[in-house]
């Protein structure tokens, strides 16, 4: 297999559709959650506000940070807002 490499299910996503075609891959569930993080709500509190489990919107808000390609929440708020995912 010399001169071919493998590229995992997201890698492959993202090389195939680009960046911008996974952040539209983002469920309604996560789209309400990425709101609630560009309003400044803690993972407890979109727990709250969304009647999920702590665990959960932490889990929901690590999917969007890889989606998004970004390293924190923090920069999954400001390129949700740059792509204009959230109002």
């Amino acid at each position: 297999m010399q001169g071919l490499r493998y590229a995992g299910p997201v890698a492959s996503h993202v090389l195939r559709d680009g960046p911008e075609r996974s952040a539209q891959d983002l469920s309604s569930r996560e789209h309400s959650v990425l709101e609630l993080v560009c309003e400044g709500f803690t993972n407890r509190e979109i727990g709250q506000h969304l009647h999920i489990a702590e665990s959960t919107a932490r889990g929901h808000v690590q999917a969007i940070i890889g989606k998004l390609h970004v390293r924190d929440r923090t920069a999954a708020a400001a390129e949700g807002v740059r792509r204009h995912l959230v109002d």
